[in-house]
């Protein structure tokens, strides 16, 4: 048999589901598919089991394989191919002296679909995240009541990426 195979993406953190396929030059015999130790299946179907949707239980590179035994008494065939952790976010310009009572938006340059972007502020006095949070794009409203500092992070399975912030008080107006 003649095999490829292909899959729904190439990145993927754990629980995450990943579809792969195969196509075949022979359709009366059943694939078998073999996966890291762990891996859930939850589908397996086709007229010759040719798609799978598997799920990793762990980051890392998983390595998927489809076989393919032969009819006759030619040799089976396999393919394997490989998902891995997404690589660390990038954040995409991130605005970082804000004043109090400011409202700013924060993305991740390139994001990928499918992965859960986790955001924080490590002085939870500084900021409040507003919106976005799981998302590659978020609102943060910076509060205060002096120059204040700290980190905004957004984190997924591969990396994470921090923002130094500085939160400073409105310049004084002075009416003479």
């Amino acid at each position: 048999p003649v095999l490829s195979i292909s899959k729904s993406t190439n990145v993927a953190c754990a629980g995450m589901v990943v579809k792969f396929w195969v196509t075949s030059s022979v359709n009366d015999m059943n694939i078998t598919w073999t996966y890291p130790p762990g891996t859930q299946v939850l589908n397996n179907t086709g007229t010759i089991l040719d798609t799978i949707y598997l799920s990793f239980p762990g980051s890392g590179t998983n390595i998927v394989t489809a076989t393919q035994l032969c009819k006759y008494s030619c040799a089976s065939t396999s393919v394997s191919t490989s998902v891995g952790n997404p690589p660390a976010p990038v954040l995409s310009s991130p605005k970082t002296n804000v004043c109090i009572d400011e409202i700013v938006s924060y993305s991740v340059a390139s994001p990928i679909p499918g992965i859960t972007y986790t955001w924080s502020i490590t002085n939870t006095n500084l900021g409040t995240i507003q919106s976005g949070q799981g998302t590659p794009n978020i609102t943060v409203l910076w509060h205060g009541n002096t120059t204040n500092t700290g980190v905004l992070k957004v984190s997924h399975c591969g990396g994470f990426a921090t923002a130094n912030i500085t939160v400073s008080l409105p310049p004084v107006v002075s009416i003479t």
